[in-house]
Formats: structure tokens, C-alpha cells, sequence
């Protein structure tokens, strides 16, 4: 690794622990460069302001989980399959990637005027579309799930954040028998 892609690496490692922390409004560029044992004009050099940092922190991290999530989701005349694949999809990335799902999660929590939720905004808009698409093909096969399109992936998706938070909580473990779990308790509303 070269000086300057290690400085780069560490300033976006320390502003992760800080973001995921403290939320993007609880964090000063002093601070951001400080955690990385730069200077300011060393941050600015590589992103431009905290912004930028923010920015390429969820480009290089969240934006890989909506590529995998694309594919999870993809509908193929098996509900309980796709269901299990999404829920994979999302465990996998919220254990890979647990800074980076707190960090989003305080993004959509927050303001819709602060900076961290405009950037979170798209990302978030597809990652719903993506599941509220699965529902509406989803209800070629399962009539009684049209018209619930939007709200069949909202719902899903608080339950698997629910899941998540409890272990992240350590009251979860995320095996194979917490997807059956989630995919029967949210089934079964789905279906009935």
C-alpha cells in the first residue's frame, strides 16, 4: 500500500469509528483528521470536507450491499428463496459491515436536512425499491399481497434492521435458524 492510499485508508477508518459513534453531526473536521494523525489540509487534500468523507465512506462500503442486494432480491417464482437470500444478503453485510449499517441507519433516523441523510436519501430510495420490486413481482404468484407492495418491504426491511440491532445487542445470533425465524414471523403476515 502506498503512503498516500494509507493515509486516505486512514483517515476514512477513523472517521468510520467516529461516524458510527457519534452520528455525522457529532463529528468536527479536527476530530476526523485527529483519528487519522493527519492535519486538516491533509483531510481537504483527499475529500474536500467532511462531506466528502462521509461520501466516500458510503460509496466504498454501502454501495457494494446494494449491488448484492440487486441480485438477492432478483424474483424468481420462489418467495421463501428470494425472502432467505434478502435476509442473508443483510445479515451478512450488517456483520461485515456493522459501522457502516449504524452509520446508515443514523443517517435515515436523522433530519432530512442534514448532510448525512441527503447522502444516505438514494441509496436508501433503492434499497426500498429493490425489495417493494420483489413484492410486486412477488404478488404475480400471491394475489392477496397486491396493492401491499411498499408496505410488504418497509416491513420487511424493519424486521431484519430489528434483527440486526438485537445482535448487534448480543441478544441475537444470526444463523440459519434466525432467517427461518424472520422469514416465518414476516411470512405469516404476508400470507394471511
Amino acid at each position: 500500500m502506498t503512503e498516500k492510499s494509507s493515509t486516505r485508508e486512514a483517515i476514512l477508518a477513523g472517521a468510520l469509528d467516529l461516524f458510527a459513534d457519534r452520528g455525522y453531526s457529532g463529528v468536527g473536521v479536527e476530530e476526523l483528521a485527529a483519528s487519522a494523525g493527519v492535519t486538516k489540509p491533509t483531510l481537504y487534500h483527499y475529500f474536500g470536507n467532511k462531506q466528502g468523507v462521509f461520501e466516500a465512506l458510503v460509496a466504498e462500503r454501502y454501495d457494494p450491499f446494494l449491488d448484492e442486494l440487486a441480485i438477492a432480491a432478483g424474483y424468481q417464482g420462489d418467495l421463501p428463496l428470494t425472502l432467505t437470500r434478502v435476509v442473508h444478503a443483510f445479515f451478512g453485510f450488517g456483520t461485515r459491515e456493522e459501522k457502516i449499517f449504524r452509520m446508515g441507519l443514523a443517517a435515515e433516523l436523522t433530519a432530512r436536512d442534514n448532510i448525512s441523510a441527503q447522502v444516505m436519501a438514494p441509496r436508501l430510495e433503492r434499497q426500498h425499491a429493490m425489495l417493494t420490486e420483489l413484492f410486486v413481482q412477488a404478488a404475480r404468484d400471491h394475489g392477496n399481497m397486491r396493492g401491499k407492495h411498499r408496505l410488504a418491504a418497509a416491513t420487511l426491511n424493519a424486521t431484519i434492521v430489528a434483527y440486526l440491532r438485537l445482535a448487534a445487542d448480543g441478544d441475537l445470533v444470526l444463523d440459519d435458524a434466525a432467517v427461518w425465524q424472520l422469514i416465518q414471523q414476516f411470512s405469516y403476515g404476508i400470507y394471511s
